[in-house]
């Protein structure tokens, strides 16, 4: 029985809007993108590809990056929902 079910990869508008809102929420909350790439243990360059709308972070990236900036995974990966989905008071470290 072969498998149906496939993955869909983000290209085109979707792949820049996840560029765009990741963008939108770090200049709004002043993060830079070595402070992202730090917390997630990933390079300066691979956090400016994701910004620059050039590649798409692993889910597990995605996952660390809603945590990290506190955003709604929903909304950062396909413009869905709200944009916040914790208590914005306080920072967390991102556990790896």
């Amino acid at each position: 029985m072969a498998n149906k079910c496939k993955m869909v990869i983000p290209t085109g508008s979707d792949l820049q809007s996840f560029g765009t809102r990741l963008r939108t929420v770090m200049e709004s909350e002043d993060i830079r993108m070595c402070d992202l790439a730090r917390q997630l243990g990933v390079t300066a360059q691979a956090a400016s590809r994701w910004w620059r709308s050039e590649n798409y972070p692993s889910v597990d990236n995605i996952i660390l990056i809603c945590e990290y900036l506190q955003v709604n995974m929903d909304w950062l990966c396909r413009g869905r929902g709200a944009v916040y989905s914790y208590d914005k008071r306080c920072k967390k470290e991102v556990k790896r």
